[in-house]
């Protein structure tokens, strides 16, 4: 059966079971990048669509560097296409860092780091030695209302085995995700 049909029906499961924890949904639009970052070779030209769902968790800390952190994670479904098109199912538990606890500001940053799996292992002029991949994501945001409700935030994302196997060359795209919490 096809990743994204398993993907899919994976994620309806999870919704229906777990409907009273989702904490809101993930849509994603990017484009691949050029080699100039961390991958060896270019996705230039590629388009990204992911959508998802979010996770809150109670993990949450401050430091008088980073600000005051809060955990949740996100599971989703992600597609890149260019000459030709790679599903991934990933989840990520991300951390989202505000320069207040009791965010006053509309302004954070956010780092994470997951596993995803990818249907296939090339990609154009990438090939990827595994499946399975890091997936590791820095970005800034704001809040779009004023109930904390809606954010946007421009990301970047990377993809590699963290050379468990060679090769690694990495995917690496920039995106803006639109974050509606429920």
């Amino acid at each position: 059966m096809n990743l994204l049909i398993r993907a899919l029906i994976f994620t309806g499961f999870l919704v229906s079971f777990s409907a009273h924890a989702i904490d809101g949904f993930i849509l994603s639009f990017g484009k691949g990048i050029d080699d100039t970052l961390v991958q060896s070779r270019s996705t230039n030209g590629a388009n990204q669509i992911s959508a998802g769902l979010t996770f809150d968790s109670e993990l949450s800390f401050a430091h008088p560097l980073v600000g005051f952190a809060q955990n949740h994670y996100e599971f989703y479904l992600s597609q890149i296409s260019h000459q030709q098109t790679i599903n991934i199912v990933a989840l990520r538990p991300t951390f989202t860092f505000w320069p207040t606890p009791e965010k006053k500001s509309r302004w954070f940053w956010q780092a994470g780091l997951g596993l995803a799996m990818f249907n296939e292992r090339n990609f154009g002029e990438i090939e990827l030695s595994t499946n399975w991949q890091f997936n590791t994501m820095l970005g800034i945001g704001r809040m779009i209302d004023k109930n904390h409700q809606h954010s946007l935030t421009l990301r970047y994302n990377h993809y590699s085995n963290a050379y468990i196997k060679t090769p690694n060359p990495g995917i690496d795209t920039i995106s803006l995700d639109w974050v509606s919490r429920l």
